[in-house]
């Protein structure tokens, strides 16, 4: 039986499936809106709201590392 969590792993990490720039004021990253919503009605309904090919999102996560997001 295959890992369920491998093909969510390769969507996080190709970066050919990036698709938004997460940015605070001390960096930014490049995510894939799939994973990136996965977890969060609030988030997946902002992404609804607000059709971009390719959205920047201000995290306002100063100090934390992005990356974990």
């Amino acid at each position: 039986m295959q890992n369920i969590g491998s093909p969510h792993h390769d969507l996080r990490y190709n970066p050919d499936f990036y698709d938004v720039t997460l940015v605070d004021e001390d960096q930014q990253t490049k995510a894939n809106t799939i994973v990136f919503t996965a977890n969060s009605s609030f988030v997946r309904a902002v992404f609804i709201r607000n059709a971009n090919p390719h959205p920047i999102i201000y995290t306002g996560a100063k100090g934390q590392r992005l990356s974990g997001l």
